[in-house]
């Protein structure tokens, strides 16, 4: 919202493909409400209750995994299509 308004009235054509910026407006460059209503969402994006993602795996496969993974005598690797043989 704060790079929307410093960059308003300005005629920029966007590229394709430009890395992603890290740039900032200068704080004294947008009215204060402008700060007030973003330090507002953010307090209040702050303060939500994301509800937990439910296990997908029952409490004796849970078991079971943490029981593998405390034996060293397995070696368990993460793999994806391209690594595994």
């Amino acid at each position: 919202m704060i790079t929307n308004f410093f960059h308003s009235g300005k005629n920029r054509a966007k590229e394709p493909f430009v890395e992603k910026s890290t740039w900032c407006p200068p704080p004294t460059t947008f009215p204060p409400t402008i700060k007030q209503i973003t330090d507002k969402v953010m307090g209040q994006i702050s303060k939500m209750r994301f509800k937990r993602e439910r296990a997908n795996l029952i409490p004796e496969e849970v078991d079971a995994i943490r029981t593998l993974k405390q034996d060293h005598s397995i070696i368990i690797q993460k793999s994806d299509k391209s690594s595994a043989t």
